[in-house]
């Protein structure tokens, strides 16, 4: 379909293609976004924020 989107309208497949995405998760956000969020915690891992505040510009 984006394929064909792009072509009629003379605009790149990925344009579709990304605009089909967002909506997409808006969707599913207003769906299951709460539920989403109290039943999957983050991943904490100390080794990775360690690395990622030592590689900063000085």
């Amino acid at each position: 379909m984006a394929l064909r989107l792009s072509r009629y309208f003379g605009t790149s497949a990925q344009l579709w293609r990304n605009l089909q995405t967002q909506y997409d998760l808006e969707i599913a956000s207003k769906r299951i976004g709460k539920k989403v969020e109290r039943a999957i915690q983050p991943l904490t891992r100390p080794d990775l924020l360690e690395r990622s505040t030592s590689c900063r510009r000085r």
